[in-house]
């Protein structure tokens, strides 16, 4: 999560320094738009399979668009690794609170967390 939150933080600027400020400025909206989707895309989807599958594929593609993003010089890298990461991003925290829920029963889920 820790990861996350800084590519986040450092988005805006990765792209502008590698490119334009265009760039940046596209790169985070890309993440945005996609979180936002695929947020609602993970709802139904986690109703669907198992939760934990889930969260694995979420955590490695989130893993992979931190690579791309490491390793892209272009605009359209820089924009689609952005929109790869922002797939994950709200599923990913979506999904921890779930796992937590399912785990430990929703009546003790608030107990869990707050001991967490």
């Amino acid at each position: 999560m820790a990861a996350q939150v800084g590519s986040i933080a450092h988005l805006a600027s990765l792209g502008s320094d590698r490119v334009d400020t265009g760039t940046g400025a596209l790169a985070v909206l890309a993440l945005a738009l996609a979180s936002a989707y695929f947020r609602l895309l993970g709802g139904v989807v986690a109703a669907r399979v198992p939760m934990v599958m889930l969260a694995i594929a979420c955590a490695a593609m989130q893993g992979v668009s931190q690579v791309l993003l490491a390793e892209s010089t272009s605009k359209a890298g820089i924009v689609i690794s952005a929109f790869i990461m922002g797939a994950t991003v709200g599923n990913l925290l979506m999904l921890q609170a779930l796992l937590v829920a399912e785990a430990f029963g929703v009546i003790s889920f608030a107990r869990s967390i707050r001991s967490s």
